[in-house]
């Protein structure tokens, strides 16, 4: 083989490849933006991620020790920043919101909108709060948000089975600013 003919494949090897490294590199860059939001999100309240899951647009994570619970969903122009503090949590499920219609046979359908996890708060007063894992004017269909909707589910019971005496949280003193470690 020549050199201008191992130039020439260089060059089309290259011409194939590169655009699969430069996308790639992209999503990390990504993927790594919106890990560094949930452990500032974290370290406002003084806490650490101990448990985190990336999907699609959005990143899920725990602090286990203190009870936490932070969710980021980085979407076209709009960001959804949310916290929980599993200890005033009083049930957590799995909330699918679907419409129905009928399909060119008029067949009833059923169609998923909207999915995530439902937090029921123990305080009446309080509004319950809900992670949207998937949207469908985000995305054409579900990819995996159910099973991954499912796997928090199970943690987050597990988290809430915990006496609340068991949670540690950093608490802010207002009028110093340090920050004192206590039992709930």
């Amino acid at each position: 083989m020549d050199s201008g003919s191992f130039i020439i494949g260089a060059v089309v090897l290259a011409l194939i490849f590169v655009p699969f490294i430069i996308t790639g590199m992209q999503k990390r860059k990504k993927q790594q933006g919106m890990i560094n939001v949930l452990q500032q999100m974290a370290a406002e309240t003084g806490h650490q991620i101990s448990k985190k899951e990336i999907f699609g647009n959005f990143v899920i994570g725990m602090d286990e020790q203190a009870g936490m619970l932070w969710f980021f969903n980085q979407k076209l122009a709009v960001d959804s920043r949310k916290s929980v503090r599993l200890h005033e949590v009083k049930s957590c499920s799995i909330q699918r919101i679907s419409s129905s219609g009928k399909n060119s046979v008029n067949e009833l359908v059923h169609a998923d909108e909207k999915l995530g996890l439902l937090f029921t708060m123990r305080d009446a007063k309080s509004s319950a709060v809900f992670f949207e894992l998937y949207n469908a004017d985000q995305s054409l269909r579900l990819a995996g948000e159910l099973q991954l909707a499912q796997r928090w589910l199970d943690a987050i019971n597990s988290q809430l089975k915990r006496p609340a005496a068991m949670y540690k949280t950093i608490s802010h003193t207002p009028s110093m600013g340090s920050q004192q470690l206590s039992a709930v």
